[in-house]
C-alpha cells in the first residue's frame, strides 16, 4: 500500500487514505471475512462524509482503490458516499461473488467511474486469498493475458517469496496471479521511461484477441482504452454500457509491452490448403520481432487471413522488411513439392489510440504477384512507396 501512496503523492498534492484490515481479514470463515470488510466499507464511509460535510472535500474528487475481497467495502462506501467519483477494482473477487446481485458487490453504480482489473478469473490462487472473477463488474473491465494465468508468476512467486516481508512474501507466492492486478495498476501511475501504452481492445474473447481480430481503435474508450490509472481519460460520463478489454503483458516489470498484428492473406489460387507453421520476422527502424503462425487442422486456406498478436519488449518503428520461412506439415507423398501463395502481409501497431499515427505506422507488403514460398527457404520482402519487392 506504502508503494501506491507515494506513487500518488509524485504527481499530485492530495490526501492519500491507507486502509489495513489485516485482522478482519484473517478470519477462519469466508462468511465472517466478507461481513468484517462490509464494517471496514462502513466506517471509512463515515470519514469521508465527515471531509465532504466538515471540510468541503467534493465527492466526485474521491478515488477509491480496493483489491480483492476490499472491493466489497469499496462497495459500502460507494453506497454510503453519494456520488463517489471514481472506484478502481483490482481483481475483485471473493466467496461466490458471480452468484451475488449487483446490490451485494461492487457494480458501476457505485461510483461515477468503475474500472476493473481481472486477473485471476480461472482461481488459479488459494480461496483464502480470494478468487478471482470474470463478470463484468465496471464501466470498464481489463482482462491482462485473458484474465489468468499471469506471464511470470512462476518465477517471481519465489523473488517474492525471499525480497519481501514474510506475510506479503507468503501471500505472493500462493497468490501471484491475484497480487498481479495490484503490480500492473502501479506501474501506470507513474509510468516507465518508455512509450509504451498499456492499451487494451474490445473483444469477444481473448483467443479472437491473440489471433488479431480485434485491431480496431476507431472510437477510443469504445474500441480502445488504457489500463489503469488513465483508463477514466478515455471514458465518456453517462456511458453505463459495460466494455470487455483484452492486452498482453511482460513477464516482469515494466509489465507494459508492444502490440503487434501480423495478418497473412493466403493466395485464392491456386486452390491448394497447406498445413504446416509459419515464421514470421519483421524488421523495424529500431528492431525486429518474430511470429509463428500455425496453419492448424484446417492448414491455410486459399483466400483466408491468418494473424497473430505479437508482443515485443521494444518500439521496433516503422516495418522496413518481412522474412518469412514455411515448414509445411508432413506429407504421405513423397516425391511430392508443395508450394505457399501468399497474397498479402498486414502489419499493425497497437500501441498509439491516434488513428493517424496508427495508419502511418502501419505496413501492407503486397507484391504484384503472390509470394512463392518453398519449405525451409527463407524469402525476405521490403515495402517501398507503392508497392512490395523481393530482396532474394
Amino acid at each position: 500500500m506504502t508503494d501506491m501512496k507515494d506513487k500518488f503523492l509524485q504527481i499530485e498534492d492530495g490526501n492519500v487514505l491507507l486502509v489495513d484490515w489485516h485482522k478482519g481479514a484473517s478470519a477462519n470463515l469466508p462468511d465472517q471475512r466478507i461481513t468484517n470488510v462490509r464494517m471496514l466499507g462502513s466506517k471509512v464511509s463515515t470519514v469521508l462524509n465527515d471531509l465532504i460535510k466538515i471540510h468541503n472535500t467534493k465527492p466526485e474528487n474521491i478515488h477509491i482503490i480496493a483489491h480483492s475481497l476490499g472491493t466489497f467495502a469499496a462497495d459500502v462506501i460507494g453506497r454510503q458516499v453519494k456520488h463517489i467519483g471514481r472506484i478502481s477494482g483490482l481483481d475483485p473477487g471473493g466467496p461466490n461473488f458471480d452468484l451475488l446481485s449487483p446490490e451485494l458487490r461492487l457494480d458501476q453504480s457505485d461510483a461515477l467511474f468503475v474500472d476493473v482489473i481481472h486477473t485471476d478469473v480461472e482461481n488459479t490462487s488459494l480461496s483464502l486469498y480470494g478468487r478471482g472473477t470474470s463478470a463484468l463488474v465496471g464501466h470498464m473491465d481489463f482482462f491482462p493475458n485473458g484474465g489468468s494465468n499471469q506471464p511470470g508468476c512462476s518465477i517471481q512467486r519465489f523473488e517474492d517469496l525471499v525480497i519481501r516481508p514474510i506475510g506479503e512474501g507468503v501471500r505472493r507466492f500462493v497468490a501471484c496471479h491475484h497480487y498481479r492486478a495490484i503490480d500492473y495498476y502501479l506501474e501506470t501511475i507513474t509510468p516507465t521511461a518508455t512509450s509504451c501504452l498499456p492499451l487494451g481492445y474490445k473483444c469477444e474473447n481473448f483467443t479472437s484477441f491473440t489471433e488479431g481480430r480485434c485491431d480496431k481503435c476507431d472510437s477510443p474508450g469504445v474500441d480502445c482504452a488504457e489500463m489503469g490509472f488513465k483508463s477514466i481519460n478515455y471514458f465518456t460520463p453517462n456511458d453505463a454500457k459495460p466494455k470487455k478489454f483484452y492486452l498482453n503483458t511482460n513477464r516482469r516489470k515494466p509489465f507494459c509491452i508492444f502490440h503487434y498484428n501480423i495478418q497473412v492473406t493466403i493466395s485464392s489460387k491456386p486452390e491448394q490448403i497447406r498445413g504446416g507453421v509459419l515464421f514470421i520476422t519483421s524488421t523495424g527502424e529500431f528492431g525486429s520481432m518474430e511470429a509463428r503462425l500455425n496453419g492448424g487442422m484446417s492448414g491455410f486456406r486459399p483466400g483466408n487471413t491468418t494473424g497473430s498478436i505479437v508482443n515485443h519488449f521494444l518500439d521496433i518503428g516503422g516495418v522496413r522488411s518481412v522474412s518469412l520461412v514455411w515448414l509445411p506439415a508432413p506429407s504421405i507423398n513423397l516425391f511430392s513439392n508443395p508450394t505457399l501463395y501468399i497474397q498479402k502481409i498486414v502489419v499493425t501497431p497497437l500501441n498509439d489510440p491516434d488513428k493517424s499515427s496508427r495508419s502511418s505506422l502501419t505496413r501492407v507488403l503486397c507484391p504484384a504477384e503472390s509470394i512463392i514460398l518453398q519449405p525451409f527457404f527463407k524469402r525476405t520482402f521490403f515495402t517501398t512507396a507503392d508497392q512490395c519487392a523481393s530482396l532474394h
